[in-house]
């Protein structure tokens, strides 16, 4: 097994690379002498090639092998960072960003399989919590960090910053991570390929765990994306009161994480899964409640939101890992498949969010409890399978 540092900082490489740069983005139209709407596409261009790219990563590593391809990705990662820190304009450094996420995307997709690769159902589910914990502070922390590498050295010392994170991070894992895709090398035809993936895809425990990942992280987007309305526009509080309003959500989630990585080989994925899925669609049916009953504050938002985020904490490290390791053959290709089916879903959350009406908490509170009902359904589905747990 690898070492559990060297697995958190692989699978930070993307998330740290999306964040550290946004801070830097606004003073970029005056530096490279563009338009916002071309600056943007710096994260927009990071996040679609992140999402194209976990299509792929998983079935390379499933016929190659986790380590080569894995080293590959962040070899990228490296040449990409060191390529938008040289960057002469907004095109090379459009180009350099979605090259960047196509790397990044090998730490997201690998290290959740790497650590399936090493361990059993539970014993997955509690590392993925662990793992998941440490990642919670990522997006907390980075956007500090690169606005005060561009407020003392300029928006290229953020870019060179991660190419030092990802050079340490590439040699330390040629170093220490041995290949642990035991199926690596066993070449099938195309078409038993195609074959195996519908059979995984037949899987209910797979299917059901997938949905439920999917629908609890489609639910955390839009809680991200309505959350900061309803208290700054509806409430009337500041950005800085929502702040620190949101550490509670975040203490929700890492608490959940760490119960789970306590308790998940006790007390099996199955009802983990399940314990998690009910708790947080009581507390999106308790914020409903709340809402209607009136005179809604920002302790009536957050404290139901909180203990969605426990639900969430609890539930989605297990039905991670009970999805992919439904077909231990298959561990890498159902993560890319999954990691891809998330990032898709979570953002159509927060799109339809904005699409709805904007002078009431109703939306988010719906919105919120109907990914609940699915996924409580969608552990349903999965628990009816022999294979749910493991």
């Amino acid at each position: 097994m690898p070492p559990l540092a060297l697995l958190i900082a692989i699978t930070a490489v993307g998330p740290v690379a999306m964040h550290l740069f946004v801070p830097s983005m606004p003073g970029l139209v005056s530096e490279l002498a563009t338009t916002p709407g071309r600056v943007q596409l710096t994260l927009t261009g990071y996040m679609l090639a992140l999402a194209a790219a976990t299509l792929a990563y998983g079935p390379l590593s499933d016929r190659y092998g986790r380590r080569p391809v894995l080293l590959a990705g962040l070899a990228i990662y490296v040449t990409a960072a060191v390529v938008c820190a040289l960057a002469p304009g907004i095109d090379a450094l459009i180009a350099g960003r979605i090259l960047q996420g196509a790397g990044g995307c090998a730490g997201l997709v690998l290290g959740r399989a790497i650590v399936r690769d090493c361990a059993g159902s539970e014993r997955a589910a509690s590392l993925l919590a662990s793992v998941t914990m440490v990642m919670a502070v990522v997006p907390a922390l980075s956007p500090a960090l690169g606005g005060y590498l561009d407020g003392w050295l300029g928006w290229r010392a953020g870019f060179a910053a991660l190419a030092l994170y990802g050079a340490v991070v590439l040699a330390a894992s040629a170093r220490w991570l041995g290949e642990t895709n035991r199926y690596a090398g066993r070449a099938a035809p195309a078409l038993a390929r195609l074959a195996a993936t519908r059979e995984l895809l037949r899987s209910r425990a797979f299917v059901g765990y997938g949905l439920h990942c999917v629908c609890t992280l489609a639910a955390w987007y839009a809680l991200v994306a309505g959350a900061p309305y309803v208290m700054v526009v509806l409430l009337g509080r500041t950005p800085g009161e929502y702040g620190l309003w949101f550490i509670l959500i975040s203490a929700g989630w890492i608490g959940g994480n760490f119960l789970t990585s306590r308790l998940a080989q006790r007390v099996g994925i199955r009802r983990m899964v399940g314990l998690g899925a009910l708790i947080a669609l009581g507390a999106s049916a308790a914020l409903c409640v709340l809402i209607a009953a009136g005179g809604l504050t920002p302790a009536r938002l957050f404290v139901p939101l909180a203990v969605i985020g426990l639900g969430h904490g609890l539930s989605q490290p297990s039905a991670m890992a009970g999805a992919i390791g439904v077909r231990p053959e298959l561990t890498g290709r159902a993560s890319g498949l999954l990691g891809f089916v998330q990032m898709a879903t979570g953002a159509a959350g927060a799109q339809l969010l904005g699409l709805a009406p904007q002078d009431t908490a109703w939306p988010l509170a719906l919105l919120v409890l109907a990914f609940g009902v699915l996924s409580l359904a969608a552990w349903r589905l999965a628990a009816t399978d022999p294979e749910a747990d493991g």
